[in-house]
């Protein structure tokens, strides 16, 4: 009879901790992996969207986009007019919120910490603010729920 068989300190113990080990590592680098990916995804769309924009130069030009895409064009009476998109975790599954806007200056700005439930709630709170605004920089000073980032 052999004794390491009765030994709990065989040499196989080591072997079996390296190999839970090596798991383990597996296990956290795929999670971290994938936490990663995850938490790029507001970032992509917004890299997305802002790339999409920067080749709108006119309001017809957005308009055009604005009926094939999901995206809310408004101008203002000053002839300004802004182009703005969103993402919602709230019921489009995407998990993360994101708003782009663009406007006729060629600025883009960005958000990721309010969410308008889809296209239709962008559409209606952003007109709620555009009701008092007659320039983009009326407009702007209104939009308290945003934080915009300059992209």
């Amino acid at each position: 009879m052999n004794e390491d068989q009765n030994n709990p300190t065989s040499t196989r113990s080591p072997k079996r901790h390296i190999v839970a080990l090596v798991v383990f590592a597996l296990v956290a680098a795929g999670a971290i992996a994938s936490y990663r990916s995850y938490t790029q995804r507001p970032r992509a769309f917004i890299q997305h969207w802002s790339e999409r924009f920067r080749t709108v130069d006119s309001l017809d030009t957005a308009k055009r986009l604005e009926q094939s895409e999901p995206v809310v064009v408004r101008s203002l009476p000053s002839g300004e007019w802004f182009i703005a998109t969103c993402e919602h975790s709230c019921c489009s599954g995407a998990g993360f919120d994101a708003t782009v806007i663009r406007d006729s200056t060629g600025a883009i700005y960005a958000d990721t910490t309010h969410t308008f439930c889809g296209i239709e709630g962008l559409g209606g709170e952003l007109s709620e603010h555009l009701a008092p605004a007659t320039s983009l920089a009326a407009f702007y000073s209104g939009l308290s729920q945003l934080k915009l980032q300059k992209q």
